[in-house]
């Protein structure tokens, strides 16, 4: 909708188990954002507030029946099941935290979102 270019990395493969995973190497990134800061790659935090200064890896991936991609918690990124018409979300706050001096909507501007393209690779 407004041009944001956004998404996440998990090498756990796909299971609508409705549960969390662990993957120390999922990572959310940003090419394009509201703020217009360059590009970065936010990996799982090492030490969360929001979990009791606990790491995110538990939770850095959510595998849900009734919805896309969840990483962090459920709340950091969270892609609908009908992500042109249903609000997706992202509130960095858990497992992937917003790069210094931005806040927890980072990644789009706002707590809830609609996406004009939706891509999955898979890589091998």
């Amino acid at each position: 909708q407004h041009g944001y270019i956004l998404g996440g990395f998990t090498s756990v493969p796909w299971a609508s188990q409705n549960t969390d995973h662990p993957d120390p190497s999922a990572f959310l990134f940003s090419i394009v954002n509201p703020s217009g800061t360059p590009p970065v790659k936010l990996p799982v935090a090492s030490w969360s507030p929001r979990l009791g200064g606990a790491s995110g890896v538990s939770y850095a991936v959510g595998h849900l029946l009734h919805k896309g991609p969840s990483f962090g918690n459920n709340t950091d990124l969270a892609i609908s099941d009908s992500p042109n018409t249903t609000s997706s979300s992202s509130s960095l706050q858990y497992v992937f935290l917003s790069p210094t001096g931005q806040n927890q909507y980072f990644l789009t501007g706002s707590n809830t979102f609609l996406l004009s393209e939706f891509e999955v690779f898979v890589v091998t």
